[in-house]
Parts: structure tokens; sequence; C-alpha cells
């Protein structure tokens, strides 16, 4: 029993991880031994600058995934498609956009902490 999933993306380059374990940049295959859900994170990191003055684009994309079990993979068909001198191959590709995460100024960042830390409750007195 064979089984992969090619992992491609737009932008292709992105750095993959299946369930927190760095597995290589789009396109990449990558052979799985279960199915069931996946966590996937893809990012990457783009020079859109010049050499004197850099500037970089990031692209992040965090997401689940279901890896469906096939009918030669369901319990009882297992034991009769084990014996058979077929050889049985599972591949699927998995497409992904990812999106740009959006540049904000050094006061945007600073507006938008006060407006989380403005919604938190007030602390709790200390107890004697």
């Amino acid at each position: 029993m064979e089984r992969s999933v090619t992992l491609v993306s737009d932008p292709p380059g992105s750095l993959v991880y299946l369930n927190d374990v760095e597995q290589g940049t789009t396109p990449c295959t990558v052979p799985f031994k279960w199915y069931g859900d996946y966590s996937i994170r893809l990012r990457k990191k783009q020079d859109v600058g010049t050499a004197l003055k850099p500037k970089y684009v990031y692209y992040y994309l965090h997401t689940h995934k279901n890896m469906p079990r096939p009918w030669f993979q369901w319990y009882g068909v297992d034991l009769f498609a084990s014996i058979l001198p077929i050889e049985f191959k599972d591949h699927q590709i998995w497409a992904f956009i990812v999106p740009k995460v959006p540049q904000l100024s050094t006061q945007e960042l600073i507006n938008k902490a006060n407006a989380l830390k403005a919604k938190l409750p007030p602390p709790k007195p200390a107890s004697p």
C-alpha cells in the first residue's frame, strides 16, 4: 500500500508544516500513514525590495484538512484488499491559496493593542 499527498500553493515555494512537522516547500509530495484530520500551516517570506532598501511581503495560512479513507481501506474490505495480488496506491493533491499578511504601521499596531486591552475584564483584587 502506497500513500502520499502532494501539496501545492499560490504563491509557490511556501514552507509546509503538517501537524507541526516541517515537510519542505511547495510543491511537495509527502508520504502518510494514517487517515483523518491534518493541521496544515503554509508560510512564505517574499523579498520585493532592493538590495539597498529591503522590503518583504509575508504570506500565511493555518487550516485543517480531512484525509478521507478510500474504499479499499474500509474495515473488513481492507482484509480482502491486502490478500489480492494488486498494489493499491492512494495519492491525493491538496491545493491552497495563501493570503498576504496585512502590513500594519507601528501606530496601527499600538491602536489595535489598546483596543484589545480595553476589552479585557478589570483585574481581580488580590486575596488576603
